[in-house]
């Protein structure tokens, strides 16, 4: 914040620039000095911060796809929110991961390199417990997932990886795959130079009131190169925008072939269970229209025409009058 010069001040400036103390020129000169922007070396930066802002807005419709899932597969309800996108370091980022951890390693078709995903023990066992029907607690003691579990959760994680790949179709047509999964993260230090930058994309996870953890998406930047100029507010939200209008235009013509049944109701009568009951051949039932009074045509079993029957040459029709107005 710039700071306010009182009265007095400025009164002495003014002073001291008419009496040829202070020239003006000087202070241009002063402004025009190069400023110097701070660098860290250890920590250089490949993705600007448009980048990983568009980086976070991407995986922000992922987390809910992800909370929609999680929620229907484990009969609970889950929380996911990203909790933002930063860069750093790959050897930095290894040496934060404890061990034993939960780490997919996964490849993203029509991109080179390999990405991981990682997720907390204290939410994987919690899915594992809720999925056996258990109340889907978290371990509270670290061990690695036995065989079995690790069989019961490979399922989900290829799911997570789907709705991943959905996500990313607003960039780029790309279908993510497993190609395993590791519990020290010793073992998979040589994927990328322990130097090279990646993004990493952190989620919070809240399964019910039982388990809290997080899910991190490490993605080296050798493997966005291909993709970084797509990777800006406004490329994302055009693409966005059309990849919207795409999408409404296939649901459209799918919903052109859907089969509805229509049904014209003549009218209807109010009889007591008695009447019902001595119904017979010949009888007559009085409605409630008059023979001029439009129709009700019913689009499933929602009102939505006024109509009038008639022929459409040898079968029986109805020409449409109006709509029925809304609250009918």
């Amino acid at each position: 914040m710039p700071e306010i010069l009182s009265q007095e001040e400025i009164d002495t400036l003014l002073s001291a620039l008419t009496s040829g103390q202070l020239k003006v020129e000087e202070i241009k000169e002063e402004s025009k000095e190069r400023k110097i922007k701070p660098y860290d070396f250890r920590r250089p930066s490949k993705f600007s911060k448009d980048q990983l802002r568009t980086l976070e807005m991407l995986h922000e419709s992922f987390s809910r796809s992800l909370s929609l899932y999680l929620s229907s597969r484990l009969r609970t309800v889950v929380h996911c929110s990203i909790a933002g996108a930063d860069q750093l370091p790959y050897g930095e980022y290894i040496q934060s991961v404890p061990i034993p951890s939960f780490i997919v390693v996964y490849t993203m078709e029509t991109l080179n390199g390999t990405a991981l995903l990682e997720i907390s023990n204290n939410i994987i066992f919690s899915m594992v417990d809720r999925l056996l029907g258990g109340p889907g607690k978290g371990i509270k003691k670290n061990r690695e997932l036995t065989d079995i579990e690790m069989s019961i959760i490979e399922d989900i994680v290829d799911r997570i990886l789907e709705l991943l790949g959905e996500a990313w179709s607003s960039i780029i047509n790309t279908s993510p795959v497993r190609s395993g999964i590791e519990t020290n993260p010793q073992f998979i230090q040589q994927i990328v130079p322990l130097s090279s930058v990646v993004a990493l994309i952190s989620f919070s996870i809240q399964i019910g009131d039982s388990a809290t953890g997080f899910m991190n998406l490490c993605i080296p930047s050798e493997m966005l190169e291909a993709i970084l100029p797509k990777l800006s507010a406004r490329q994302w939200f055009s693409r966005r925008g059309s990849r919207q209008e795409e999408i409404i235009q296939r649901l459209k013509r799918k919903l052109e072939n859907i089969e509805v049944p229509i049904v014209v109701e003549l009218g209807t009568a109010e009889i007591t269970f008695e009447e019902l009951l001595n119904l017979k051949v010949g009888d007559i039932i009085k409605l409630n229209t008059l023979v001029m009074d439009p129709l009700i045509v019913k689009v499933g079993d929602q009102p939505k025409y006024l109509g009038r029957p008639g022929r459409v040459g040898k079968n029986i029709g109805v020409k449409i009058l109006a709509n029925v107005p809304r609250g009918e």
